[in-house]
């Protein structure tokens, strides 16, 4: 019998991967075009390089994490607030007691606002009723206390005419007083049946017996009407007004004489104190849109949104500050608000609303459904370097048919999660509630914690870049996207992105069995090795031929070996052949011939042998020839 020829391993087709176009996943494995993967984990993309994804370091030690949160204040090291799985709240500037501890915290949410941070507690659906919105300045355990204030009360005050003149007008005035706390809210006038003095005019007033506030009050306010001509007993229908020189700055002194200001002088109106909330029921969420305080998911009030005063965030009106939608339209009550582009975007768990400020009360304001089919939970909207992101062209949102990004007015299609379709859908629909997804616009990245197949925790992270992904209109395209899947040695309960003291964006995963972690540049997790590995599309000339593949090469440098498998059709038949040794500073391309007869092959290439081994690779080369047709099944 003769020698069968051998085959001649440089007169085939060089079949390249130079462009890696990131995980796709969305049918069969033989559909997945060329320069995608069938499969990657913990990788990352650099323009057309794949590697392996930096490792992480611990930032602060906890126990049993069930979210964080960047606390951040003017001229201070940022500190984490974070919630434990027992209902405790730490400060990890004072980690020896808890701020407040409730086993019925089951999750929080907050926001950084002129030096403060705002924070309330739910359970993924609604605040936890009867608890109320917390404000904390950062003073450590036996300081954060509830936003907003009580009105004071159980006292009288006593008005008196000076014996000094001065220039009151002769009349009859009401006089109340309310409470300023440390953040500056001021509380609803008190008590409830106010003084009433009677100015004989030319004199100047005393007060005494003013009230001492609560623990958190640094000052009280006299408010004060105008001269009354005609009282006729009934306190009601009197504007007030804040008496010039009438702020007394301290919680101790109750005297204030020798008062003097003209009836014409009071021009400061005080009357929206009266219509004003004493306590913030605690919601599901909060944000600012034009520097007002927004919550929502308040227990009872789902399809409200409540919304502040400008400026002074704890200062909520009861008669028209809210703006309500129409509970017919929708599954759910607002899980989520977004302040983008001047506008005010809402989402149930099924539709999504926008709204924009038209200078009056919010309950004035109109909002309008821009889509019926795509909603949020309340960690499924991209925060943005811990900011809503109004500077920013496009926000992410994300609902169970994928992650959506909104641009130009409207949820682009196809849909951001496009080439990942078939891993979004794996997601535990039982726990949506825990996806929370991050948007690092720096480096144009999107991560999404998830709870894949059957976890009850977020075990893998999702990471597309889209940073190549622009169409010719300067918009994201999702089938562009680049897609890697992360998996950590742990499960992952809170993320992310934040800005190093270089301006440099970190990102940051809280382990559910405890710890924050940063990213840094090595390539161990918290001292425990990375796998990370790469399975190319499949190699052919032809679908229906049987193909010899000859030759392998690829330019990649790293640390430790890089393990080889070839894969074929239907994974039926593979090859392993011997690994390459990586080094970090040898850039020569690594050659291998292969020997793989099969109608299709694929490359899987994986780096796992040792604690902090890594690999860098750019233009794999699979040498390919056609041999026979394959022989088709008779019927």
């Amino acid at each position: 019998m003769a020698n069968k020829p051998k085959q001649q391993l440089r007169d085939h087709t060089q079949q390249p991967v130079n462009d890696w176009k990131g995980l796709y996943v969305r049918s069969k494995e033989d559909t997945v075009p060329s320069g995608y993967l069938i499969d990657t984990l913990n990788t990352v993309f650099h323009s057309g390089e794949i590697a392996t994804r930096n490792g992480c370091e611990i930032d602060f030690t906890l126990p049993n994490i069930r979210r964080f949160f960047i606390y951040k204040r003017l001229n201070e090291t940022q500190r984490y607030l974070v919630l434990d799985t027992d209902g405790s709240l730490w400060d990890s500037l004072y980690p020896g007691s808890p701020l407040i501890t409730n086993a019925g915290f089951l999750d929080f949410s907050a926001i950084n606002y002129l030096n403060r941070a705002y924070i309330t507690f739910h359970n993924r659906v609604t605040g936890i009723p009867g608890t109320f919105i917390y404000v904390y300045e950062g003073g450590g355990p036996g300081t954060l206390r509830l936003a907003a204030g009580n009105k004071p009360s159980g006292f009288t005050l006593v008005a008196t005419t000076s014996l000094n003149s001065g220039v009151i007008d002769p009349g009859t005035y009401l006089i109340t007083v309310s409470f300023e706390t440390t953040s500056g809210f001021i509380t609803a006038p008190g008590p409830e049946v106010f003084t009433v003095y009677v100015a004989p005019g030319g004199f100047m007033l005393d007060l005494s017996n003013i009230p001492i506030g609560p623990v958190g009050t640094v000052a009280r306010r006299i408010l004060i009407t105008q001269a009354i001509p005609d009282y006729s007993g009934n306190q009601f229908g009197y504007e007030f007004f804040f008496l010039p020189e009438g702020r007394i700055g301290d919680n101790v002194t109750t005297v204030l004489n020798s008062i003097n200001f003209y009836s014409a002088n009071l021009n400061n109106s005080a009357d929206f104190l009266f219509d004003i909330r004493e306590t913030l029921p605690a919601g599901l969420g909060l944000t600012i849109y034009k520097n007002k305080m927004v919550l929502w998911g308040v227990p009872g009030y789902e399809h409200y949104v409540f919304l502040s005063k400008e400026i002074e965030v704890e200062i909520f009106n009861e008669i028209d500050g809210f703006l309500f939608l129409d509970p017919s339209e929708g599954i759910s009550g607002v899980t989520n608000t977004v302040d983008f582009s001047e506008s005010l975007y809402i989402q149930t768990r099924s539709r999504s609303y926008v709204t924009i400020d038209n200078g009056s009360a919010p309950n004035t304001w109109s909002a309008g459904a821009i889509d019926k089919d795509i909603g949020a939970e309340i960690f499924t909207v991209g925060k943005i370097l811990d900011s809503r992101g109004t500077s920013i062209r496009r926000f992410f949102q994300g609902d169970p048919g994928g992650i959506y990004c909104f641009e130009s007015g409207t949820f682009q299609d196809p849909v951001f999660t496009y080439n990942v379709d078939s891993v979004w859908k794996r997601i535990n629909k039982n726990h949506f509630n825990k996806v929370q997804i991050a948007h690092d616009s720096k480096n144009q990245l999107v991560y999404a914690a998830v709870p894949l197949d059957f976890a009850t925790e977020c075990n893998y992270m999702l990471v597309g870049d889209y940073s190549f992904a622009f169409n010719r209109f300067g918009m994201v395209s999702g089938p562009m996207v680049r897609w890697s899947l992360w998996m950590y040695p742990w499960d992952i309960s809170g993320l992310a992105v934040d800005l190093d003291l270089t301006d440099v964006t970190v990102l940051k995963v809280a382990g559910f069995p405890g710890n924050i972690y940063k990213s840094n540049d090595g390539y161990l997790d918290n001292l425990t090795k990375i796998t990370s590995y790469v399975q190319t599309h499949f190699f052919r000339t032809n679908p229906h031929f049987v193909h010899h593949f000859g030759f392998l090469s690829f330019n990649v440098t790293g640390q430790g070996t890089l393990d080889i498998r070839l894969i074929g059709k239907d994974n039926i038949k593979s090859s392993v052949p011997p690994p390459w040794t990586l080094n970090p500073t040898d850039d020569r391309i690594k050659q291998k011939p292969v020997n793989f007869v099969d109608p299709f092959m694929s490359v899987r290439l994986r780096c796992t042998t040792n604690a902090g081994d890594y690999f860098t690779g750019v233009d794999l080369l699979v040498d390919v020839k056609p041999l026979w047709a394959e022989t088709a099944r008779l019927e």
